[in-house]
């Protein structure tokens, strides 16, 4: 898997960490503490960050501008659970500190805005594993487009072919694949629906980072 590879990129949420449910619960939370009468499926929740939703919300509900928050209140529910709740996938630790012993670089990329990222990452004894962290922020594209993964590349100085990504999501194998990087998937329970199509994607699959030890 790592012959002739110089730079691994991991993404954070639902590969490295198992919070995924947290995102997923945080703006069907937020709708029920404000009581908002707002008819959206999970699908189209999932496409909107807590700055946008709060935004939209905020607009169609002119009353919540007398409220506490609604972004507050999810950047908050977010914290709270890296802190208490979220856990670090089996095995995802050992494999940084084996990486740490080669000669390979280690690049965190994440959708997760910076300071959430940096508190989780650090909260869970990350952070100091990666030499380069870069979030979707930071190159103003999600990862629905490569450009997070090439500015990933150009910092580290060498080539497509001599990276390998670690993710989870369906989007981010999809457009991995399609740049032509080497994938491996790493299997989260919400991504369930979408597990044969990763399988098919990616160039290698794992259930958690045990497996590579």
């Amino acid at each position: 898997m790592l012959k002739n590879k110089k730079l691994a990129i991991f993404d954070f949420d639902g590969t490295l960490v198992d919070s995924m449910w947290a995102w997923r619960r945080v703006l069907p939370n937020a709708i029920n503490e404000y009581n908002i009468d707002l008819h959206m499926t999970e699908q189209e929740l999932s496409k909107m960050s807590m700055l946008q939703f709060s935004q939209f919300v905020t607009e169609k509900f002119p009353t919540l501008k007398d409220k506490p928050s609604v972004y507050e209140y999810c950047v908050n529910y977010i914290y709270n659970a890296y802190k208490n709740d979220v856990t670090v996938k089996k095995g995802a630790k050992e494999y940084l500190e084996y990486l740490k012993t080669t000669d390979i670089t280690l690049c965190l990329a994440s959708a997760t805005e910076n300071k959430l990222l940096e508190f989780a990452a650090k909260s869970h004894g990350l952070y100091d594993y990666f030499d380069i962290v870069l979030t979707e922020n930071d190159v103003g594209a999600t990862k629905r487009d490569p450009t997070l993964y090439y500015e990933c590349i150009k910092r580290a100085g060498c080539k497509r072919e001599e990276t390998i990504i670690f993710e989870d999501v369906v989007h981010a194998v999809r457009t991995a694949h399609k740049a032509g990087i080497t994938v491996c998937a790493v299997e989260d329970e919400g991504m369930e629906k979408y597990r044969d199509e990763i399988k098919s994607l990616a160039d290698y699959y794992i259930k958690d980072f045990s497996e590579l030890l």
